[in-house]
């Protein structure tokens, strides 16, 4: 056994093909904090023995794994953390006139058993995986002269003993001046829209809402892990130059709305970017707060909620990067 640091913990993430069914990390993340551990669920015995003590026995009638990982916006690692959240694999395809540049299209699926992935976690006192990995959460934040982040809740099952691999492959991550931000009446009108001025902050949070299910034939624990109501919400902080945007909150306005980040320096190709970008088909505006701080320039917050749409995809992301994933 060894007394550490957390820097000595290393965190890999591998696709399921059969949910639930193990498999070796193809990717190791580099963390900024990681709290996975296997989580017990206890029954206390409080049958009374004629004394005032509460309980005689304990017993351990669930174990789960279960925390969050917290990273840097990394080109190549994105691509697991969005077919989790997406709940499939995306189309990819070659860029046009760039073929060396891979675009990876992912679009939500409307069910209730999205894919599953594992976990691996290696440190010098343990080497384990944990299958059936599900994302919970997902929020996505940026502010200027921060490094964009990401943060994932999970939920898995128990985690086994495994001899993990540890590798990091070459990777290059977002910086925050790459960034940019639309909204416009609908998706068709974002691609010539302009990008929005004097934005400070943004954050995206996804929720799938896990329904765990625990059932006799599992044992101690869970027989399989479900994604229930999908749920995009955020925030936009910006200076506070008129009313507009809290006309949009008080008149109920619907936009489209995409936030991407493009790498010129790091191409996925020849000539093409990496990039990242989200679309949303409908985004209603919940509120507009002001903020006047005497001694600070006059910013204003903006919560929205991303909206169903009859019509269009509600939701899409693409990445663009120089990886073919198997």
């Amino acid at each position: 056994m060894a007394v550490f640091s957390g820097r000595r913990v290393n965190v890999g993430i591998g696709l399921e093909t059969t949910r639930g069914t193990a498999v070796a990390p193809a990717y190791y993340i580099p963390e900024l904090d990681v709290s996975m551990r296997d989580k017990p669920t206890s029954l206390y015995d409080e049958s009374s023995f004629g004394n005032v003590m509460k309980s005689s026995s304990k017993a351990t009638t669930l174990i789960n794994g279960d925390g969050s990982i917290s990273s840097n916006l990394w080109a190549r690692g994105l691509y697991y953390w969005l077919a989790l959240l997406f709940g499939q694999l995306p189309t990819t395809t070659d860029v046009s006139g760039d073929t060396a540049a891979k675009k990876h299209a992912f679009a939500l699926l409307n069910s209730n058993e999205h894919l599953s992935a594992t976990l691996a976690l290696t440190d010098p006192n343990q080497d384990v995986r944990y299958p059936l990995a599900m994302i919970d959460s997902v929020k996505i934040t940026w502010a200027v002269g921060e490094s964009p982040k990401i943060e994932v809740q999970i939920i898995t099952q128990k985690s086994a003993s495994a001899t993990n691999t540890v590798a990091y492959a070459v990777d290059s991550k977002f910086v925050p001046t790459q960034a940019s931000f639309k909204l416009a009446d609908a998706l068709s009108g974002l691609a010539a829209a302009s990008v929005l001025a004097d934005i400070k902050s943004f954050s995206m949070e996804f929720k799938k809402n896990l329904s765990p299910q625990q059932t006799a034939d599992s044992s101690d624990t869970y027989s399989g892990i479900y994604n229930t109501d999908f749920e995009v919400s955020g925030s936009i902080e910006k200076l506070y130059r008129d009313t507009t945007y809290r006309g949009y909150a008080l008149q109920d306005t619907i936009k489209a709305m995409e936030f991407a980040l493009s790498d010129s320096l790091n191409k996925a190709g020849t000539t093409t970017p990496t990039s990242l970008k989200f679309s949303l088909a409908k985004v209603a505006f919940e509120d507009a707060e002001p903020n006047y701080g005497l001694s600070d320039i006059s910013t204003e917050t903006l919560k929205w909620a991303g909206l169903m749409s009859l019509t269009e995809a509600p939701i899409t992301a693409e990445l663009i990067n120089k990886y073919t994933y198997v």
